[in-house]
């Protein structure tokens, strides 16, 4: 089995998604403190996970998982990837990857190559989600097909190697109709809150 490590949520949220650990409008990471605190919880994964003896197992290390660079100060996130980048590369050569951000990949071009400082093994993480807008889902099944064929040239132009790490066949966001809400997030947390009140409640002290 082979694993990459992502980290899913930063201080204020990269992007405001309930999954980031804050649902917010706006997020709030790069303000504060929240950057040196991301570094510090990423020197913590690396320190075990990219070293050369989980190579065979970890073939990469993503920084951070969608940080939304409409939302966020895009030179905050470039100064974010390199230091990220040169603090792993202290340790290991293991792979290095980044998410696109939701811009086209071949926007990162140029950017940590062999003729940016040499900068090898970076990768480009991409997401094919076509339901969190009406637009999308609005759009008929010919032309979800067409959306992600006229996306080709984005990820076929990319200077580093760039894989769909996310995606969907969904055409609707259907949690609202799972579970009445919002966020699927909810019934995990109902779910997780049930069983523990289960677990509390058969204990018997020694």
């Amino acid at each position: 089995m082979k694993v990459i490590i992502d980290l899913h949520g930063a201080p204020r949220s990269q992007n405001g998604f309930d999954h980031s650990g804050h649902r917010l409008d706006n997020p709030g990471w790069g303000t504060y403190s929240s950057v040196p605190q991301t570094h510090q919880v990423l020197a913590t994964i690396e320190n075990k996970y990219a070293k050369a003896a989980y190579q065979d197992v970890v073939i990469g290390i993503e920084l951070l998982n969608e940080p939304f660079l409409s939302k966020l100060d895009p030179n905050m996130v470039h100064t974010f990837y390199r230091d990220g980048y040169n603090n792993l590369r202290k340790i290991s050569d293991t792979p290095v990857i980044l998410h696109d951000g939701f811009w086209a990949p071949s926007y990162w071009n140029g950017f940590l190559t062999p003729s940016d400082n040499n900068a090898q093994n970076v990768i480009i993480d991409h997401h094919e989600y076509q339901i969190f807008d009406n637009s999308l889902v609005a759009m008929s099944p010919a032309q979800h097909r067409q959306q992600v064929c006229s996306a080709v040239s984005s990820y076929s132009t990319s200077d580093k190697w760039t894989f769909v790490g996310e995606w969907s066949g969904a055409m609707t966001d259907c949690a609202p109709n799972l579970n009445g809400k919002i966020s699927r997030v909810d019934d995990i947390l109902e779910l997780l809150l049930i069983t523990f009140a289960g677990r509390l409640q058969s204990w018997q002290p020694l």
